[in-house]
């Protein structure tokens, strides 16, 4: 799988300032990332919410890291691993007591947002109104139950893990890596990276889905058995799809390369497989090389 630490995507999203696209239009920057901290602080955070009746799940944060698996519960768990930055350690620690997490729901759809435990206000607002010489990551790993089947993730700066799930899936990392491994695709999905990698492991599609990059590669294990009638679509305008066949059957239908640029479509397992890269190259082999 595709590991990267927080901290090097924080360090190479302030070297490109978030840069060659922008950043995302629904970021909100949590605290001062413009500047480094003499110190820090971590601790972890539990919280249960009681999911009765829900169906979708929707999450999203600045900096860190979002993971994702189904448990045996019928409540769904979340692990909230904290860091907080700032140059006075009392400070840090001021900060760590005020992260909280909150949900909304609606009509069979749960929000999760990360607030201030006495006000209930945005944690980032928060912040941002009330030490602004600070800055936090959090990491967040939810265990939900299997009764979830639509599941929506996003991070400004961090990795997205989606690990054995059952629907549709909508995961964006302005900055970021993510990975979609041991899941079934049974709903229209959508993945994408303005600057990161994506892996898409052992997994069942049964349902069409897009991954979209900017710049950024794509690791792709061809369908497992079980999937049909997919419609599987991969581009990247600068990068590379290494597409690992692990002796499944396939056939390349058709092949393009034009200057920079290669396009390339495959069947395989009874799913159209389109991939593309505007600058770049499309592998194809047994094991990851």
């Amino acid at each position: 799988m595709i590991k990267r630490s927080a901290a090097i995507l924080l360090s190479a999203a302030l070297s490109v300032t978030l840069s060659s696209c922008g950043k995302s239009k629904n970021s909100v920057t949590t605290g001062n990332i413009k500047r480094d901290f003499s110190e820090r602080s971590e601790a972890e955070k539990n919280f249960s919410f009681n999911t009765d009746g829900i169906s979708i799940l929707d999450i999203s944060q600045d900096i860190g890291d979002i993971s994702i698996t189904y448990s045996d519960s019928d409540i769904t768990e979340l692990k909230l691993s904290c860091k907080s930055f700032a140059d006075d350690k009392e400070v840090c620690e001021d900060v760590l007591s005020h992260i909280s997490a909150d949900t909304d729901m609606n009509g069979g759809k749960m929000v999760i947002s990360f607030v201030d435990e006495d006000s209930g206000e945005e944690i980032s607002q928060w912040l941002s109104e009330n030490i602004p010489d600070s800055r936090i990551e959090l990491d967040a790993e939810l265990t939900v139950p299997s009764y979830i089947n639509d599941f929506t993730a996003k991070v400004n700066v961090g990795n997205i893990s989606l690990i054995g799930l059952k629907g549709a899936v909508s995961a964006y990392a302005d900055v970021g890596n993510i990975t979609c491994c041991g899941s079934e695709i049974s709903s229209s999905s959508a993945l994408g990276c303005n600057t990161g990698n994506v892996e898409l492991s052992s997994n069942v599609y049964t349902a069409d889905i897009s991954v979209n990059i900017y710049a950024g590669n794509t690791t792709f294990r061809l369908p497992e058995k079980g999937s049909e009638n997919a419609e599987i679509q991969i581009s990247s305008k600068t990068g590379r799809i290494h597409i690992i066949t692990e002796e499944k059957e396939h056939s390349v239908k058709d092949e393009r390369k034009e200057n920079n640029s290669h396009a390339l479509s495959i069947e395989a397992q009874g799913c159209n497989i389109e991939t593309s890269v505007e600058t770049g190259k499309i592998t194809i082999d047994q094991e990851d090389q």
